[in-house]
C-alpha cells in the first residue's frame, strides 16, 4: 500500500466538527428527553434559589482559614465583636424633657422591635460612676428620669458640659461640637433558635435588621443619620441587588431588540433567553450547593453571563439561518453546529480561562468569582449546543429571506478593513507593538484604592451621613487591638496596665502615619473612673490603682454593680484586654500601611506575638495587598492560559502569542484611559483586565477559526483573511454590540465602581472589534506569509 493510500488522520478541528454534528443530531432526535432533563434542572435551580445568601462584608473577601479572619472570629467570640450601628440626632441648645422623651421613644422601640440588637446605649442609660458617703454608685446617666425632673440632677447646661468633657462620652455619645448625640446599637453575633440551638448570625439577618431600623428611625426621627459598618454593608447590598435586577433586565431587553432587528423572528429571542437563564441558574445553584454567598465581586457576573449566552446563541443561530432553506431543518442545524460549535467551544474555553485565572487569587471573593463564573459559562455552553438543537427540532421554523440576512454595507466595510490591513501588514503590526509597549508602560502607573465610601456616589445618603458623622464624632472607624497578658488575671498586673496605658496614650488624639486618631477606650477607662469614684469623686484619682490587689478589688466592685461593660474590654479569664482606637476615615490602602507600623509599636511594648489588630476596618485593610497580588496573578495566569489554549487549538505557541496582540492592546488602552481620567482600580475594577481578556479573545478565535479552515484548504493568506471576515464578520458585529450594550448598561448603576467596570468592558469590546478588523489580518499576513496578495 502506498503512502497516498493511507487515510489522513483527522485534525482536531475535524474531530470537533464531527462531534458537534453528532451531538446536534442526537439532540434533535431525542428532543423531548433533552428538554425534559433541561426543565428538571431549571426546576431544581428555581427551588434552591431562595437559599442563596448575599454577603458584601469585609469578611467575605477572605478565606475562612485566613489567619486574619480566624483572629476576627476569635475577637467576636471573646468580646462580642464590633458590629456597632450609630444613630446621630441633633442635640438642642438646651437639653429638655421633650428631647429626651423623643430619644427614649426611639431607643425603646428599637429594643422592642429588633431582636438582633443586643444592647443600646445613649445619654439616657450611659454608665455613670460616682460615690455617696464612700459608697460606690454605678447607675444610668439619667437614672430616675422622667419621674425625677432633669433639672434636679443636671441643672442648666451641666449635662452637655459633663458629656463633652468626660473621656468616656466625648466623641462617642456626643459630637465634638456638642451639636449631636448618638444612640449606639450593638448587634448580636449569635442567635438562639426555638429549639435552643445557637448559631452565628448571618449577614442577611443583619441586613434585614438595618432595613427595619431605617423604617423605625424614619418614622420616629426623620432627621436622624444612621451609619456604622453594618449600615454601610446594608446600603451596599440594597444598591447592588437593585442595580443587578435593573441592569440584568435592561440587558435582556436590549438583547431582545437586537435579536428582533437582526433575525426578525421570535424563536431566536426565546431560545437565547433560555440559554441565558441556564447560565444564571448554574451560577446560583452551585453557589448554594457549595454554601457560598453572592459577593460584591460576584455581582458583576449576571450581566456578563447575559452577554456570553447571547453571543453563543447568535453565532449558532446565524449559521443555522444562513444554511436553512425552509425545508431540511434537521440537516441545517447539524451543519450549523458542526461549523459554529467548535468556535463557540474555543471562545467559551478562553472566557472560562479568563475567570479561572482568579482561582489562584489570595482573596476568597475573587477566587469564588473565578470558579463559579467559569461553571456558569460552562452551563451556558452546554445549553447552547444541547438545548438550541433540541428546540429547533421541536418547533416549526421559517427561513430568513435573503434580503433580511444580507448586510452588504457591513460586509463591504469589514472586507475593506481586512484588505487594508493585509496590504499594510508590516506598518500596522509594528505600530501596534510599539503602541502596546508604550501603553503598557503607562498602565503600570495605575493606582489602587480601597476607599469604602468611593463605592457610593457623592449624593448617596449613606455616604453623606457617614462622612458627616465621621467628622462630628472624630472618627467612626476603629482598630481593635487585642493584647494577651499571657496568664489568667494577667490584665490585673500593674506592669501590663502601664504598657496598655502607654499604648493608649500613644494612639489617642494624635496624627500618626497619616491617620488621625481620636479617643481610645479600654479597661483603663473603667478602672480610672471607678477609682476616682471610690475616692470621693476626686479628679486627682482618675488613674490606675497602685497595686494588683487594689486593681482586682476595683474591678470586682464594678462587676458587682451588674453592669456588663467590663465584658466588652476584658475576656472572661482576664487574660486578654481590648484596646479600641478610634480613627478618622481614610483609604484602606493607607490603613494597611499604618497598621503594619502600629503592629511594630505594639510588638515593642508587649512583645512579638502578644498583640494583634483586628476588627472590620483592619480586616478590610488586610485585603489590600491580597487584592494587588490577586490582580497580578490573575492577569498573568489569564494570559498564559488563553495563549496556550489558542496555541493548542490553532497550531503552535507562535500563533498563540501573535494572536494576543489585538486582544492585549484594547485592554492596556482602556487602562490608560482610566489613568488619564485620574481613576484608580479597586476591588471590583481590578478584575477588568483578566475578564476582558477572556471575553474579547472570543471574536479573534471565531475569526481565526474560519481563517485557518480556508487557509488549510487553499493556502492563500489574504484570500483566507477576507473569506473569514465574510463568514463571521456580521456575527462579530452583533456579539460586540451585545457586549457593549449589556456592559454599557452598568453606566446606569448607582455605584461608581460598577459604572467604571461597565464603561471599561464596553470600550475594550469596541476596540477589540476594530483590532480584529485592522490588526489581526496584518499579524496573520506576516505570520503565514504574503502569498496571493491580490484578492
Amino acid at each position: 500500500m502506498s503512502s497516498s493510500d493511507i487515510p489522513n488522520k483527522p485534525t482536531l478541528g475535524q474531530r470537533l466538527t464531527s462531534l458537534f454534528e453528532s451531538t446536534a443530531a442526537f439532540c434533535v432526535d431525542q428532543r423531548y428527553g433533552v428538554l425534559c432533563v433541561f426543565a428538571l434542572c431549571i426546576g431544581i435551580a428555581v427551588w434552591l434559589l431562595p437559599k442563596l445568601q448575599v454577603d458584601f462584608s469585609a469578611e467575605a473577601r477572605l478565606h475562612i482559614t485566613d489567619p486574619a479572619r480566624i483572629q476576627f472570629e476569635a475577637f467576636k467570640r471573646d468580646f462580642d465583636g464590633d458590629d456597632l450601628v450609630f444613630i446621630s440626632v441633633p442635640l438642642p441648645k438646651v437639653i429638655n424633657d421633650d428631647f429626651l422623651t423623643r430619644l427614649q421613644t426611639l431607643q425603646l422601640t428599637i429594643e422592642q422591635d429588633l431582636w438582633l440588637v443586643s444592647k443600646t446605649t445613649s445619654m439616657l442609660n450611659a454608665l455613670h460612676n460616682y460615690s455617696v458617703d464612700d459608697v460606690l454608685v454605678i447607675e444610668d446617666l439619667l437614672e430616675g428620669w422622667p419621674e425625677q425632673p432633669l433639672e434636679t440632677k443636671w441643672p442648666k447646661d451641666s449635662l452637655r458640659t459633663f458629656l463633652m468633657t468626660h473621656p468616656n462620652y466625648r466623641n462617642r455619645l456626643i459630637s465634638a461640637d456638642g451639636n449631636h448625640t448618638a444612640l449606639i446599637l450593638e448587634l448580636s453575633q449569635h442567635h438562639r433558635d426555638q429549639n435552643g440551638n445557637i448559631s452565628p448570625v448571618h449577614n442577611t439577618q443583619k441586613q434585614q435588621t438595618i432595613a427595619a431600623l431605617r423604617v423605625i428611625t424614619e418614622r420616629l426621627y426623620p432627621n436622624a443619620a444612621i451609619s456604622g459598618v453594618p449600615a454601610v454593608d446594608e446600603a451596599l447590598n440594597r444598591n447592588i441587588l437593585k442595580d443587578n435586577v435593573h441592569i440584568s433586565s435592561s440587558a435582556i431587553a436590549v438583547i431582545i431588540i437586537i435579536l428582533v432587528f437582526f433575525f426578525r423572528r421570535i424563536f431566536p429571542v426565546f431560545a437565547t433567553l433560555l440559554v441565558i437563564m441556564t447560565g444564571g441558574m448554574a451560577l446560583f445553584t452551585f453557589l448554594i450547593a457549595f454554601q457560598q454567598a453572592f459577593t460584591l465581586i460576584t455581582s458583576v457576573m449576571p450581566v456578563i453571563g447575559v452577554a456570553v449566552g447571547a453571543a453563543n446563541s447568535i453565532h449558532l443561530l446565524s449559521q443555522f439561518y444562513r444554511i436553512y432553506d425552509g425545508h431540511n431543518k434537521r440537516q441545517a442545524i447539524i451543519e450549523a453546529s458542526g461549523q459554529s460549535s467548535p468556535a463557540i467551544l474555543l471562545t467559551n474555553l478562553t472566557t472560562m480561562a479568563g475567570f479561572i485565572s482568579f482561582a489562584s487569587a489570595d482573596l476568597a471573593s475573587v477566587q469564588q468569582l473565578g470558579i463559579f463564573a467559569a461553571i456558569a459559562v460552562l452551563g451556558i455552553f452546554l445549553a447552547t449546543v444541547l438545548i438550541l438543537p433540541a428546540l429547533i427540532g421541536l418547533l416549526r421554523l421559517k427561513s430568513l429571506p435573503q434580503r433580511q440576512r444580507s448586510f452588504r454595507p457591513i460586509v463591504s466595510f469589514n472586507e475593506s478593513c481586512v484588505r487594508f490591513s493585509c496590504r499594510h501588514a508590516k506598518m500596522i503590526t509594528v505600530s501596534s507593538v510599539l503602541l502596546l509597549g508604550v501603553a503598557g508602560f503607562y498602565a503600570l502607573k495605575l493606582g489602587f484604592s480601597d476607599d469604602s465610601m468611593n463605592v457610593f456616589p457623592a449624593p448617596a445618603p449613606i455616604k453623606q451621613d457617614f462622612l458627616a458623622m465621621d467628622a462630628q464624632y472624630h472618627g467612626l472607624n476603629t482598630f481593635e487591638v487585642i493584647i494577651d497578658s499571657g496568664t489568667a488575671q494577667g490584665v490585673h498586673e500593674p506592669n501590663f496596665l502601664a504598657k496598655l496605658s502607654t499604648a493608649s496614650a500613644l494612639f489617642s488624639n494624635t496624627e500618626w502615619q497619616g491617620l488621625r486618631f481620636s479617643d481610645s477606650y479600654s479597661v483603663l477607662n473603667i478602672l480610672r473612673e471607678t477609682h476616682k469614684s471610690l475616692n470621693g469623686n476626686n479628679p486627682g484619682f482618675y488613674r490606675i490603682p497602685d497595686n494588683k490587689i487594689a486593681i482586682a478589688q476595683t474591678l470586682l466592685l464594678f462587676e458587682m454593680s451588674e453592669h456588663d461593660a467590663l465584658r466588652d474590654v476584658v475576656d472572661e479569664q482576664a487574660q486578654k484586654a481590648r484596646l479600641t482606637l478610634k480613627v478618622r476615615h481614610e483609604d484602606g490602602a493607607l490603613y494597611h500601611d499604618a497598621i503594619k507600623h502600629l503592629q511594630k509599636e505594639l510588638d515593642g511594648l508587649f512583645g512579638v506575638g502578644k498583640s494583634h489588630i483586628t476588627g472590620n476596618i483592619p480586616l478590610a485593610a488586610d485585603a489590600v495587598p491580597r487584592a494587588l497580588s490577586s490582580m497580578a496573578k490573575s492577569y498573568a495566569v489569564a494570559f498564559v492560559l488563553i495563549t496556550l489554549l489558542i496555541a493548542m487549538l490553532n497550531g503552535g505557541i507562535r500563533i498563540g502569542l501573535v494572536s494576543m496582540l489585538p486582544n492585549l492592546l484594547p485592554i492596556v488602552i482602556a487602562m490608560n484611559v482610566l489613568l488619564f481620567l485620574g481613576w484608580n482600580l479597586d476591588q471590583t475594577t481590578m478584575t477588568i483586565g483578566a475578564i476582558a481578556m477572556g471575553l474579547v479573545v472570543d471574536d479573534t478565535l471565531h475569526y481565526l477559526y474560519h481563517f485557518r479552515q480556508h487557509h488549510q484548504q487553499h493556502g492563500q493568506t489574504h484570500t483566507a483573511a477576507v473569506h473569514a471576515i465574510r463568514h463571521c464578520g456580521v456575527a462579530l458585529l452583533i456579539t460586540t454590540l451585545v457586549f457593549v450594550a449589556c456592559n454599557g448598561l452598568h453606566i446606569t448603576s448607582s455605584l461608581p465602581p460598577f459604572m467604571l467596570f461597565g464603561g471599561c468592558i464596553s470600550l475594550i469590546a469596541l476596540l477589540a472589534l476594530l483590532a480584529d478588523l485592522l490588526i489581526a489580518p496584518a499579524v496573520l499576513s506576516l505570520f503565514y506569509g504574503h502569498r496571493n496578495h491580490q484578492q
